[in-house]
């Protein structure tokens, strides 16, 4: 369902075309975000309630594409539709499968509904992207104005990767599928932490307030940096719900043999512990608890080092390290994370500095995460109730 060369490509171009234009490409997403903010949540004049997972779903799934399919596309209702629903399908789909056993699937799939679903965005999606990408072609061609956005810097390098026009537009399912889900869970998790610490909220408000207008009103580079803050929640809260026990999880296809001579065999199945780091009480003192400062102050130097990094800014939200494998590591480290990062602060902070936020009722109760074995995350179905602060800060 998800080419390996899908995944391949994506990853050559978030390093090497987003990553390294993303100071430029901050103010168009900021602008986004704001709209799409807005339009999401709404004017909420008394206290509303409202789901979670589906309103932000939708703002992120709006703001990325901007960045992804640019700013003519990213609202249109067929991109936003299959970019919500298409993550959620296949994973459908791969829960039915898993329940026929190994030698069977290949019949299993004739009575897996799920998998038409999934072709059906499939052809959506070409239906959709496919002009678009011929009309950009042939504006290359003629030496015209291009856009500026990722489809664009795709379409650009696809020969030398082989890859065709109908790749192109598959490809940006799989984009969907690895980033939006993922970036609106890391929202989420932040948010249910911040709506019970009202006291909590204000000094970010006055953070964010203050270090725009020491860049003059823009999320810049720097600016981002500076929400030092928001920074730490976002990675306290990241370790303090773990959205999993293991990362790595991979089947060996074929023996390997390690350094020391281990040799791993054929059809092992092979993964590194992160849940136990993130609550190792020797790295992260008193891990149960979640605590806002935790990061900023190691940061900053006022709270002891107990890994001794050569530099505190591993701290920060966007930083892989063996302790933190939030967003993996290494060369498997995830290669959006920085576009991811900006996105989730932008979005907080314009929630933040607009709305007041609390549990349905005023409760004082967090959300619980909800799952079973190995991952676990908010449920869907949880809402929070907004409303439109008097004065927004901007």
């Amino acid at each position: 369902m998800t080419d390996v060369a899908d995944l391949q490509f994506l990853a050559h171009v978030l390093r090497a075309d987003l990553t390294p234009n993303l100071a430029r490409m901050n103010l168009r997403l900021a602008e986004e975000v704001s709209r799409t903010v807005d339009e999401t949540i709404g004017a909420c004049e008394d206290w509303t309630s409202q789901l979670m997972y589906r309103q932000l779903l939708r703002i992120v799934a709006i703001a990325s594409g901007n960045t992804f399919l640019g700013p003519e596309l990213c609202r249109r209702d067929e991109y936003v539709r299959s970019s919500i629903s298409y993550t959620v399908d296949v994973f459908k789909a791969i829960a039915q499968i898993k329940k026929w056993p190994k030698y069977l699937r290949f019949v299993g799939r004739y009575f897996t509904p799920e998998l038409k679903t999934i072709a059906v965005h499939r052809r959506n999606a070409e239906e959709f992207l496919l002009p678009v990408i011929r009309q950009r072609r042939a504006r290359m061609a003629k030496g015209e104005e291009i856009p500026d956005d990722l489809l664009q810097w795709m379409t650009k390098k696809a020969k030398e990767r082989g890859f065709t026009d109908v790749m192109l537009a598959d490809a940006q399912l799989t984009l969907s599928m690895t980033a939006i889900h993922t970036t609106t869970m890391a929202i989420i998790d932040a948010m249910c932490e911040l709506v019970i610490r009202p006291e909590l909220v204000n000094e970010i408000r006055d953070e964010v307030a203050r270090v725009l207008k020491e860049h003059g009103g823009e999320f810049t580079a720097n600016a981002l940096f500076d929400m030092k803050l928001l920074d730490s929640v976002i990675r306290e809260s990241q370790r303090h719900n773990a959205d999993g026990k293991i990362r790595f999880n991979r089947i060996v296809l074929k023996p390997i043999v390690l350094k020391d001579g281990t040799m791993i065999p054929k059809g092992y199945t092979i993964e590194a512990p992160y849940a136990a780091f993130v609550n190792d009480a020797r790295i992260y003192p008193e891990p149960d608890t979640f605590n806002p400062y935790r990061f900023v102050d190691l940061r900053e130097g006022k709270a002891a080092d107990p890994i001794g990094y050569k530099s505190t800014e591993q701290y920060q939200f966007v930083t892989v390290t063996k302790e933190n494998m939030g967003f993996g590591y290494g060369r498997h480290s995830c290669p959006g994370r920085f576009f991811a990062a900006n996105e989730i602060k932008m979005i907080l902070a314009y929630i933040m500095v607009r709305y007041d936020m609390r549990m349905p009722g005023g409760g004082k109760e967090k959300h619980p995460n909800v799952g079973s074995g190995a991952r676990s995350r908010k449920d869907p179905g949880a809402k929070i109730e907004f409303k439109k602060l008097p004065t927004p800060l901007f």
